[in-house]
C-alpha cells in the first residue's frame, strides 16, 4: 500500500469524524418524493343524500297534489312531508352545489329559504291552492312537534342548541383563559347591541311598533319574545327582525371579518355569536377553535340583554334612546 494512499486514508477519515460521520456510516437516504397535491375539500353532504331528498320530495309533492285535486285525507300529510323535504333539499343543495366562495356570501339558510318558498309557490300553483295558505301551513304557532314541518324542525332547535355544550366543554380551558376577553365583549355586545339598535331606529325615523322590535334583534329567538314583551313590542315582528339580521351574520359575518384582518378565533367567535345569535353560531361550525366562542356569546349575551330589559331603570333609558315612549 502507498504512503500516498495511506495519508488520503487518515484526511478521509479526519474529514468524516469532523462532520460527525464515520466511513462505516449507512448512506444518506434518497430525498422523498413531493406529496401529491391535495385534492378538492370534502362535500358537506354526499351527492346521494341530495338525489334521495330531490326524489322524495317530488313524489310527495305529485301525491299530495293528486290528493288534493280529489280532496283526499292524504293530502295534508304528504304536503307536509313535500314541505319538510323541499326544506332539507334547500339546504343541502345549498351547502353541496353553492361553490363554497359563493357560500360566504350566499348562506345555505338562504338558499334553502328560497327554495322552500319557490317550491311552495309551484306545489300551490299545481295543487290550485292559495300560496299563502301553503306557506301558513309550514308552522302551526304553539302546535305539538308533528302538527307542521316547521314545528318539527323547532322541536329539534332544543337539542341542537344543547349540542353546543359539548364543544364549549371540550375547549373548556380556553374559555376560562379567554374569561376576562368574553366577559367584557359580552358586556359591550349586549349594552352596544340594544342602545346601538335603539339609536340607530331613532336616527332612521322607524315607526314606534318597528323600534321596538328591532330593540331585542341580536339576542336568539325564545329570550328575544321575552324582551318585546318587557318593551312593548310585537313578538311576530320581533322574531321576524331576529331571524333576517342572523340570515345577515350568518351570510357576510365571515367575510367582513375576513375583510378587516381579524384572525383570532376567541374574537370571531364572539362576534359572530354576538351579533348574529343562533344563526350566526351554526355559520361558525367550521371554525373548530372559534365555535365554542360563539356558543357561549350567543348565550350570554341573551342572559345578559335580557337582564338589561329587565332593570326598570335601564328599560327606560334604551327606550329613551330609541325615541319611543
Amino acid at each position: 500500500r502507498s504512503p500516498s494512499r495511506g495519508l488520503g486514508d487518515v484526511y478521509k477519515r479526519q474529514a468524516l469524524g469532523a462532520s460527525g460521520l464515520s466511513s462505516a456510516s449507512a448512506p444518506m437516504p434518497a430525498p422523498s418524493a413531493p406529496a401529491p397535491p391535495a385534492g378538492p375539500a370534502p362535500k358537506a353532504f354526499p351527492d346521494s343524500l341530495l338525489r334521495l331528498l330531490a326524489t322524495s320530495t317530488s313524489a310527495c309533492a305529485i301525491i299530495s297534489t293528486a290528493a288534493f285535486r280529489s280532496a283526499s285525507p292524504l293530502a295534508a300529510p304528504f304536503r307536509d312531508a313535500f314541505l319538510l323535504g323541499a326544506t332539507g333539499t334547500g339546504f343541502v343543495a345549498g351547502a353541496t352545489l353553492v361553490p363554497k366562495a359563493v357560500q360566504k356570501v350566499v348562506h345555505p339558510l338562504i338558499t334553502c329559504t328560497a327554495f322552500t318558498h319557490l317550491a311552495s309557490f309551484a306545489f300551490a300553483s299545481a295543487a290550485a291552492l292559495p300560496y299563502k295558505a301553503v306557506v301558513r301551513s309550514y308552522l302551526v304557532p304553539g302546535g305539538a312537534p308533528l302538527a307542521a314541518p316547521g314545528n318539527a324542525l323547532l322541536a329539534m332547535l332544543g337539542p341542537a342548541t344543547l349540542s353546543f355544550g359539548f364543544s364549549m366543554y371540550e375547549k373548556r380551558t380556553l374559555l376560562m383563559a379567554s374569561l376576562p376577553a368574553v366577559g367584557g365583549a359580552i358586556t359591550a355586545a349586549s349594552f352596544g347591541g340594544l342602545f346601538g339598535s335603539a339609536f340607530l331606529a331613532r336616527v332612521l325615523g322607524l315607526s314606534d311598533a318597528l323600534t321596538r322590535a328591532c330593540l331585542p334583534r341580536q339576542v336568539t329567538a325564545p329570550l328575544a319574545i321575552a324582551i318585546s314583551g318587557l318593551v312593548g313590542a310585537d313578538p311576530g315582528i320581533a322574531c321576524t327582525v331576529v331571524v333576517l339580521t342572523g340570515l345577515m351574520v350568518a351570510n357576510f359575518g365571515r367575510a367582513v371579518l375576513d375583510a378587516l384582518g381579524v384572525k383570532d378565533p376567541v374574537a370571531r367567535g364572539l362576534a359572530m355569536g354576538s351579533a348574529g345569535h343562533g344563526i350566526g353560531t351554526a355559520a361558525t361550525a367550521v371554525e373548530r377553535a372559534a365555535f365554542p366562542f360563539a356558543a357561549i356569546a350567543m348565550v350570554t349575551n341573551a342572559l345578559v340583554s335580557t337582564i338589561i330589559c329587565s332593570i326598570p331603570m335601564l328599560r327606560r333609558a334604551l327606550l329613551n334612546v330609541a325615541g319611543v315612549p
